[in-house]
């Protein structure tokens, strides 16, 4: 796993681990320090997966780098780049990097995937084929703000509703069961959302009356509802 870090002067630095060539630095060597990620401009978000990692530039143009064995990164083929490749999208507002997926939003409100399809995370309605270049979520309203776990995808609407998609096999879409979509789903008993964050196998979103409620895999306690089992709906957070 690598992590990213933006800097204040909006260049990006990357570390941990480059075999996969996620820390864009033209190699697949590890690194325990940062090393800076080079000729991809102003950065104002970054996101990074199991073993790539994606970067929005200043002017919406979206790049990714490393793993590409599904299609991670969006480029029309399945090689990997130890550098930063351009992926052919415009006016790209967010990226989220999940386990071999990727998906981002741009300015219109629509939500693209690509990658790995095997749970229906990249929303086509289809979980038949890998994508190797950015396809749009099927049948989703005017979107804000997107997550990616491991296999599932979250979208946050114009209204503060919360969809998701791909992976149910924990309930992390938070529908009410444990069956896998490949077509967005709205989370049930779920407040007007602000945000929303994937985890591995779970998901989380802040309400807009500042409580958190989480859902999916919960064995090691991380919905943070004083329990350790899985829910398949959202359960509140027990903040102090």
């Amino acid at each position: 796993m690598a992590a990213c870090a933006l800097t204040s002067l909006r260049t990006l630095d990357c570390w941990g681990s480059g075999t996969e060539g996620q820390l864009g630095n033209k190699s697949t060597k590890s690194s325990p320090v940062p090393v800076q990620v080079k000729g991809i401009g102003a950065i104002i978000g970054v996101s990074v997966g199991f073993g790539h990692a994606c970067a929005v530039r200043s002017d919406g143009v979206l790049f990714c780098w490393g793993d590409n064995t599904d299609g991670d990164l969006g480029i029309d083929s399945t090689y990997m780049t130890t550098a930063p490749a351009q992926v052919p999208l415009s006016h790209v507002e967010q990226v989220a990097a999940g386990g071999s997926h990727t998906c981002a939003l741009v300015r219109t409100g629509v939500v693209y995937c690509w990658g790995d399809n095997g749970y229906g995370q990249l929303g086509t309605g289809s979980r038949a084929h890998e994508s190797p270049v950015p396809v749009r979520v099927t049948g989703l309203p005017t979107a804000v703000a997107i997550t990616t776990g491991e296999d599932q995808t979250c979208a946050v609407l114009a209204q503060g509703a919360l969809r998701c998609w791909g992976d149910n096999v924990f309930g992390q879409l938070g529908d009410g069961n444990d069956v896998s979509s490949s077509l967005p789903r709205a989370v049930r008993h779920l407040g007007r959302a602000q945000e929303v964050s994937a985890g591995g196998s779970h998901t989380c979103a802040l309400l807009a009356t500042a409580t958190i409620e989480c859902w999916g895999y919960g064995d090691f306690g991380q919905l943070g509802d004083d329990r350790r089992t899985n829910s398949k709906l959202p359960v509140l957070v027990a903040l102090k």
